[in-house]
């Protein structure tokens, strides 16, 4: 699992979620909203709230590494394995779409990719 730690400045936007007593920070409701429902995409375990911010408990593949550090250690890949990549980001951003979220910082550092199977997140 991943630790990702949010400070929250009082600027964040919130968002209200079912089942939630009170807005939560954006990033964790679109996820909840989420939930498990797409397997290429980054999967919530657990989250919560202090005084400083948010802490989230992300699933992080096996053997993964970003997609920009992948294509640097291969140099180049075959059409093949960019069909299948542009595929996944493609029926990944679809399904966000469908869900009533835009991902606005979609790179290559925020992708990651299971070097056994070239499943993306």
């Amino acid at each position: 699992a991943a630790i990702k730690c949010i400070r929250t400045y009082g600027l964040e936007s919130y968002l209200e979620v079912d089942g939630e007593p009170r807005p939560v920070l954006a990033e964790v409701a679109m996820m909840l909203r989420l939930g498990t429902s797409c397997s290429s995409i980054i999967k919530l375990h657990d989250w919560m709230e202090n005084d400083v911010g948010f802490i989230l408990i992300m699933e992080v593949p096996d053997q993964s590494m970003t997609l920009y550090r992948y294509l640097k250690n291969c140099g180049s890949i075959d059409g093949g394995t960019a069909s299948r990549f542009r595929h996944q980001l493609l029926d990944a951003a679809k399904h966000l779409f469908s869900c009533g979220i835009f991902h606005s910082d979609l790179h290559l550092e925020n992708v990651l990719v299971s070097e056994s199977s070239l499943d993306l997140k």
